[in-house]
């Protein structure tokens, strides 16, 4: 999906209001390890325009003043990592880059910043060489196994969601330009299971199997890079159900309103047959019952800023939802109830895409940060904390903007290249991009 990462084009406050933030955030920053509190998105967002705003005007002390505020509320935001060190570069404190970028190759977070105008100052510095080189090592860092399982020989397809029916062995594939989703076989045979735009079918995002009850599950929503897009599309928004055996439409829930936008990430039905759906555009996340006629809230906006990965445990308990933003909740399905599960201070969760379940751990691919990578989320008994993050997929060859997994048995399959953000560069043809057939690679997690 794309980046939801905060972006320099925010909004900049008043000089009273981020005066008052600034002091504000330094005061919360003392937080204990594994705290609970986390100080509101719009206050971060504050911060970073007013950093942007001070940046814009060459004002390099205001600039690192607001930048220092913003990182002591997210510590290992990537984007705030690198604009901090920039800021120090700026103001000539060769030691403080090194600092920070020494942090960033801690947690495996990669930044050219040598070619970086802002570095110019510092660039010379013997330290700072040494620390942007250990930054640099991390393109060829390889971690993990994994290899092709395979190919979809069509260049345009551009996937993003996969699901796996144990009862045939079969997976299946979802397209985000074609509008389809394609199955392949345990032969590994690739063909067509719903043909494109049929029974409706916009641009196809997260897909998952309700094995008992024999259903493919997809949200899709339309964009004007999908093929044949009309204007009549425009924002729609929907959940799709297929009978498995055939590919025959069993449901079709659509949300009756188109503005604001909404855009669903992903899907994940639960041992009981309801099913979930995150909807980026709105930051809610959306339910169908067992036996429902429609789309019901079951987040509500303002709780999730960025739900995306979605997964239920086995006994229905709880719904996993990982936020874009850095965060993983877990919700109560019988009551609603919202916690953010506490995690380490030197791990960044920041653009977590798919999420499963695999023996009391969270399966991650985390494509908003470089390297992308597959992540391992090892999770407390209560559920409650993430108590330790493994690294367990990174620099595979095939890797170019990878999405969704899914595990089968003890490996995990997961899209290599999707290449989403060149279907939506701005002013293009996309059969003119640097595109590659979708690969979904294997990589054994279990014995």
């Amino acid at each position: 999906m794309v980046n939801r990462l905060l972006r320099d084009t925010a909004q900049a406050p008043s000089p009273r209001l981020v005066g008052a933030l600034v002091a504000a955030a330094i005061v919360m920053a003392s937080a204990a390890l594994f705290a609970r509190q986390v100080v509101p998105a719009e206050t971060v967002r504050a911060l970073y325009a007013a950093a942007i705003e001070a940046y814009d005007k060459k004002d390099y002390p205001a600039y690192l003043k607001n930048m220092e505020a913003a990182i002591a509320q997210r510590p290992v935001h990537p984007t705030f990592l690198r604009r901090l060190a920039g800021a120090y570069a700026l103001n000539r404190r060769a030691a403080d880059v090194v600092g920070v970028l020494r942090k960033m190759a801690t947690l495996s977070l990669y930044y050219n910043a040598l070619d970086d105008p802002d570095f110019g100052a510092v660039s010379g510095d013997g330290s700072v060489q040494i620390a942007a080189r250990a930054l640099e090592a991390l393109r060829s860092r390889r971690i993990g196994s994994s290899e092709v399982a395979w190919t979809i020989h069509d260049r345009l397809f551009v996937p993003e969601g996969i699901a796996y029916d144990p009862a045939t062995r079969a997976f299946f594939v979802s397209s985000q330009f074609k509008r389809k989703i394609v199955r392949i076989d345990s032969s590994g045979a690739v063909q067509d299971f719903v043909t494109s735009g049929r029974d409706g079918l916009w641009m196809v995002f997260g897909i998952a199997v309700d094995p008992t009850r024999r259903l493919l599950w997809a949200v899709s929503t339309a964009e004007p890079v999908m093929e044949r897009y009309s204007m009549v599309d425009e924002n729609a928004t929907g959940v799709f159900a297929f009978d498995i055996q055939t590919g025959a439409l069993s449901h079709k829930y659509v949300l009756p309103d188109r503005s604001p936008a909404h855009r669903f990430d992903d899907i994940t039905v639960s041992s009981t047959g309801r099913v979930f759906a995150s909807d980026g555009g709105s930051g809610m996340v959306y339910t169908v019952a067992p036996g429902g006629k429609s789309l019901e809230v079951f987040v509500p906006a303002g709780t999730i800023q960025g739900p995306n990965g979605l997964v239920t445990t086995p006994d229905g308990r709880w719904l996993y939802v990982s936020d874009y933003a850095g965060f993983i909740f877990r919700v109560d399905m019988a009551t609603k109830a919202v916690i953010r599960l506490l995690t380490p201070p030197d791990v960044a969760l920041y653009g977590i895409d798919g999420l499963t379940l695999y023996k009391g751990s969270l399966i991650g691919v985390q494509n908003g940060v470089e390297p992308a990578r597959v992540v391992r989320l090892d999770l407390s008994t209560d559920g409650t904390r993430v108590s330790a993050v493994h690294i367990i997929d990174m620099n595979q060859a095939h890797v170019a903007e990878p999405t969704i997994g899914v595990v089968a048995g003890d490996t995990y399959y997961y899209v290599a290249n999707s290449f989403g953000a060149l279907l939506r560069r701005p002013n293009s043809v996309l059969a003119n991009q640097p595109l590659e057939e979708p690969v979904i690679l294997k990589l054994k997690i279990g014995t």
